[in-house]
């Protein structure tokens, strides 16, 4: 019988700003993904649905008060011989100034091809290869 993984499911949020993205790189000190560029996000808590998780991660990230849209897609990696799931969602910002926490050494606005030549997380490259911005 096959040993099935465990999978961590996290919920990610892309944030536009004309046309850009807001981005966060990962600190150095962290343990997963270290120095990565990332969208703000993470994993839900016990009790939190996927809207509930993207709304308080992205706060405790960027001190912003977002609204997820809708879901832009599924993708999938791998951490620690674990599966993890990246469920992105549209998300429209209804308050605050960006400001990153200690999870976080850096962020930016950037042009979907500037992040394509930037060290990102894995799944960031399948994401943006078909993302288009509806202004």
């Amino acid at each position: 019988m096959a040993e099935q993984k465990e999978e961590i499911i996290t919920q990610k949020a892309v944030i536009i700003k004309s046309t850009q993205l807001l981005i966060l790189k990962r600190s150095q000190t962290e343990k997963a993904f270290a120095g990565l560029w990332d969208f703000a996000g993470g994993k839900a808590e016990i009790g939190e649905n996927d809207e509930q998780s993207l709304i308080r991660e992205v706060k405790e990230e960027t001190a912003l008060d977002i609204k997820p849209k809708e879901i832009l897609g599924t993708y999938f990696g791998e951490l620690n011989k674990k599966s993890v799931k990246f469920i992105i969602f549209m998300a429209e910002v209804i308050a605050g100034e960006v400001r990153i926490n200690f999870e976080h050494d850096d962020y930016k606005w950037a042009d979907v091809d500037e992040i394509k030549k930037l060290p990102a997380m894995s799944y960031m490259a399948d994401f943006l290869a078909d993302f288009k911005i509806n202004n």
